[in-house]
C-alpha cells in the first residue's frame, strides 16, 4: 500500500510576516542607499568648495590681484527693483531687505501662485539659504563705496534675472554694467541676525560674541517662526552690519574664470545637493566695507575674498557640521 501525505500551504498570516518584513528590510536598504547618497553629494559638494578657493586665488595672482569678472547676482533684478521692500540701516542707500520676505529673496515671481507653483519658476538659491533659523544670506543695495570696492576688485559685470527665462541668450541681455548709475541696485549678502550668519561672520573673520556691542534676542520675539535667542536683535543686526558687509555673488556662465585654461575651470560649478528648480551655483564671497562711514576706524575698508558658500548658503565649516550629522 502506498502512503499518502498532505503538504499544508503557507496561511495567509505566515505570507502576510513575510510581506512585511521584506518591506522592513528593503525600506532599511533604501535608507541606507539614500544617506549614502547624500553623503557622496555633500563630501562632492564640499570638495568643490575647497577647489574653488584655490581657483578663485590662483586667478588673481595670475591677473594682478583682479577677480574674474561676470558673477551671477542671485536675485531677480527687476522684481527686487519693483517689488522689494527695505528698511533704511543708514542713510542714501545704505539698505538691507526686510528679512521676512522669502519672495525678494529667492526670486519668485509675485504671481507664482498662479503660474505653476514657486519651485518650478524660482531662480533663487535653496530657500534654506534666505529662510528659518538657518538662514544665512538677505539682500543690500549697491552703494557708491560698493561699485567702487568691485570696481577695484575687476568686477564691472553682474547678471541678474529680469523675466522667468533662464536661457543663455536671455543671460546675456540681463548683464549690469557696474558704474555709478549701478548705485541702488540689489545685490546679497550675509545676513548676520540668525545664528548660521553670524558663524559665518566669525568664519570670514569677525567676532559677534560680544552680547553687549551685538545683543540677542534672548527669548523668542514671536515675530519669525524661526527666531531663537542666539538671534540678534534689530540693533545688533545693525551693528554688526556696520561693523562688516559681506557681499555674496554666484560663479555663473559667463564668468571670465570659466574656460582659463591656467586656472582649470571649464564650466559653471554646481551642487546635485540642490534640486527642484532651485539656483545650484557656488558663491564667492567678499569683505568690504561696513555700512559706517568709509574711514571710520569701526569698519574695514579693505575689499577682498574671504570663501566660497554652497548653494544652501553655507560655509565650509557649517556644509562639514551638516556632513556629519548625515547617519
Amino acid at each position: 500500500m502506498k502512503k499518502s501525505t498532505s503538504r499544508r500551504g503557507f496561511t495567509l498570516v505566515e505570507l502576510l510576516v513575510v510581506v512585511a518584513i521584506i518591506g522592513i528590510i528593503s525600506g532599511m536598504a533604501v535608507i541606507l542607499v539614500s544617506g549614502a547618497t547624500d553623503k557622496a553629494a555633500s563630501t562632492t559638494s564640499m570638495a568643490t568648495q575647497k577647489q574653488l578657493t584655490s581657483q578663485v586665488n590662483c586667478y588673481m595672482q595670475l591677473h594682478n590681484g583682479l577677480m574674474p569678472d561676470g558673477f551671477d547676482a542671485m536675485i531677480r533684478y527687476d522684481y527686487a527693483t519693483s517689488g522689494g521692500a527695505y528698511m533704511t540701516l543708514g542713510s542714501g542707500n545704505n539698505s538691507i531687505s526686510v528679512a521676512s520676505d522669502p519672495s525678494l529673496f529667492m526670486g519668485i515671481s509675485p504671481s507664482s501662485g498662479t503660474s505653476g507653483g514657486a519651485q518650478n519658476i524660482n531662480r533663487g538659491v535653496d530657500s534654506a539659504a534666505f529662510s528659518g533659523q538657518y538662514r544665512t544670506l538677505t539682500v543690500k543695495q549697491i552703494t557708491t563705496n560698493d561699485v567702487t570696492f568691485l570696481n577695484q576688485l575687476g568686477v564691472n559685470t553682474l547678471y541678474y534675472y529680469p523675466t522667468n527665462d533662464l536661457s543663455y541668450g536671455q543671460l546675456k541681455e540681463m548683464a549690469k554694467t557696474i558704474s555709478l548709475a549701478f548705485v541702488g541696485a540689489p545685490i546679497c549678502i550675509v545676513d548676520p541676525q540668525s545664528a548660521a550668519g553670524q558663524q559665518l561672520y566669525n568664519d570670514f573673520g569677525v567676532d559677534l560674541s560680544d552680547t553687549t556691542a551685538y545683543p540677542r534676542n534672548g527669548t523668542s520675539s514671536g515675530l519669525n517662526s524661526w527666531d531663537d535667542s542666539s538671534e540678534l536683535t534689530t540693533a545688533g543686526r545693525t551693528a554688526a552690519l556696520q561693523k562688516q558687509i559681506f557681499i555674496v555673488m554666484a560663479i555663473g556662465t559667463y564668468s571670465k574664470m570659466i574656460g582659463d585654461r591656467q586656472v582649470g575651470l571649464q564650466e559653471a560649478p554646481a551642487s546635485s545637493i540642490v534640486s527642484g528648480g532651485y539656483y545650484n551655483r557656488f558663491a564667492v564671497v567678499v569683505k568690504f566695507a561696513g555700512l559706517s562711514a568709509v574711514g571710520s576706524s569701526n569698519s574695514d575698508r579693505s575689499a577682498s575674498v574671504v570663501g566660497i558658500l554652497d548653494p544652501k548658503g553655507r560655509g565650509a565649516t557649517a556644509a562639514r557640521q551638516a556632513l556629519n550629522a548625515i547617519q
